[in-house]
């Protein structure tokens, strides 16, 4: 029987929800504050097996790994989120993460009602992934009410409900993103001259940049190279892609949007505007504003290229086992290669600020991009 907790009290959860976001917040600021050297030295080791472990997406040895680097940095709310998820969350916690609870509805008899209780799974997560591995449902029997709590699968004669180990996955998959981040956060934070990379037999993406887009992009065309050499982490590639394809264009619109009138387009309520936003915004611009910069090269099949890599990464983030293969990986690698030459000379060509609009019709048309 899995450690489960209901909630009537929907505000109550919600609390516990915001605690752990503001707890999170937390974490990042101290990580993007992280800048001594000293401190950045002693984790080096802890980092680059943390990389290693990631791209082979061995959650239960990233998470050992990131505690460490949380115990030799002082972090200590980093070190308890973990601590949690590798001992399970206690009933008197602060805060519950999102991607641990369960919504439902209810019957009683018959008759189907609208849930207000919430089920919280609490339990470590290697018990989630042997349960994920052996395609062990959990079986929850009814509550004190009798109200029968259920998910996907409502059998009202066996008086219990099942929670299918594939929904456990949600559970998974909301750890991989953190973990990501935090590594993102770190990799960005690792002077080079630490840096010892792991030798690669062959480069998926083989563009050769110069020592700013280095700065900007070496690390995360480093990283996606790198989980190209493992055929079981190849359901990694489509995310790290989305993320790589995401920035390029995110930082072509802030180089050369006007900034004081258009920020707007790329830069909404304190953070950037979604991919699917950007790539709908760039097809705008492509044909009028940035033709002279690519003179034609983006054509359709490029387009469309653009629109896959954003699906597939984002079914990646919500899917523990991909069925990104090999023969994708091939089909895609041309493609990919020359719509990232074609962005990052668009980059580096076109002027700061050089777009300003002022055509009411044009106006008027991204207006209607960013509202739909």
């Amino acid at each position: 029987m899995p450690k489960f907790e209901y909630y009537s009290k929907v505000e109550d959860y919600d609390k516990r929800n915001e605690n752990f976001n503001i707890s999170f917040k937390e974490i990042k600021k101290n990580l993007q504050d992280l800048d001594n050297l000293n401190q950045l030295n002693k984790i080096y080791t802890f980092f680059i097996k943390l990389k290693e472990e990631f791209v082979k997406e061995n959650l239960i040895d990233c998470l050992y790994i990131l505690r460490q680097i949380a115990e030799t940095l002082g972090f200590n709310h980093l070190k308890t989120w973990i601590n949690f998820e590798l001992n399970g969350y206690e009933y008197n916690c602060s805060y519950i993460p999102q991607y641990r609870r369960f919504l439902g509805v209810y019957f009683n008899g018959d008759i189907q009602h609208s849930a207000r209780d919430d089920v919280i799974i609490r339990d470590p997560i290697s018990e989630i992934l042997r349960k994920i591995e052996n395609k062990e449902d959990y079986t929850i029997e009814l509550n004190d009410d009798d109200n029968l709590i259920f998910f996907h699968v409502y059998d009202k004669y066996s008086n219990k409900i099942i929670i299918f180990y594939l929904n456990l996955t949600q559970i998974a998959h909301g750890i991989k993103p953190i973990l990501f981040d935090v590594l993102w956060i770190l990799d960005s934070k690792i002077p080079l001259r630490f840096k010892k990379k792991i030798p690669l037999d062959k480069k998926y993406i083989k563009i050769e940049l110069n020592n700013e887009l280095i700065n900007d992009y070496g690390n995360l065309i480093y990283l996606i190279n790198l989980v190209a050499q493992n055929k079981e982490s190849y359901n990694l590639i489509p995310f790290l892609l989305r993320k790589l394809f995401e920035n390029l264009i995110f930082h072509i619109f802030q180089k050369a949007l006007n900034k004081k009138m258009h920020k707007n387009f790329y830069f909404h309520k304190n953070r950037p505007r979604s991919f699917s936003k950007l790539i709908k915004l760039f097809n705008f611009f492509k044909n009028e504003e940035l033709m002279e910069y690519h003179n034609g090269a983006i054509d359709k099949d490029l387009t469309k290229m653009l629109k896959l890599i954003r699906s597939k990464g984002n079914l990646s983030v919500h899917q523990l086992h991909s069925e990104f293969r090999e023969e994708q990986l091939i089909i895609w690698e041309d493609k990919v290669n020359n719509l990232l030459r074609i962005l990052f000379s668009i980059l580096v060509k076109i002027p700061e600020n050089e777009i300003f609009i002022d055509n009411e019709k044009r106006l008027n048309q991204i207006d209607d991009i960013l509202k739909s």
